[in-house]
């Protein structure tokens, strides 16, 4: 997982991304961990949150086991063989949300939340 200037960008083995400027978080067995929104923010701490860094301890050595899509506003939760979590919000009515890219018969197919919900693949 890298932060880019105005979004995130999760990588799942070679081929797999999503990126997202919409919020995500990432809960675990005690709760939300880490969100988009944390990045940065010193919560009392010696130092700002490196979000990048802290997400990737909280993701990391886990595989997805398993995808849920919700049809109606296109919010994505990956779920991990390691118990954590990661949800994508689609959170406007005109702006896109996430996206993904995922290898498809030799090609990249790429899924876009599109604002209100609906999802476009191309």
């Amino acid at each position: 997982m890298s932060r880019r200037e105005f979004d995130w960008n999760f990588y799942f083995g070679e081929r797999v991304s999503i990126d997202a400027s919409p919020p995500w978080r990432v809960v675990t067995a005690d709760g939300i961990a880490h969100s988009a929104d944390d990045d940065g923010q010193q919560f009392g701490l010696p130092r700002p949150v490196d979000g990048e860094a802290r997400s990737n301890d909280l993701l990391r050595g886990q595989r997805v086991v398993k995808v849920e899509l919700d049809e109606q506003t296109s919010d994505l939760k990956l779920l991990f063989d390691g118990g954590a979590r990661l949800d994508f919000f689609n959170n406007s009515s005109g702006y896109e949300g996430w996206g993904a890219n995922v290898p498809t018969s030799g090609k990249e197919l790429r899924i876009q939340a599109l604002g209100g919900g609906k999802l476009t693949t191309f």
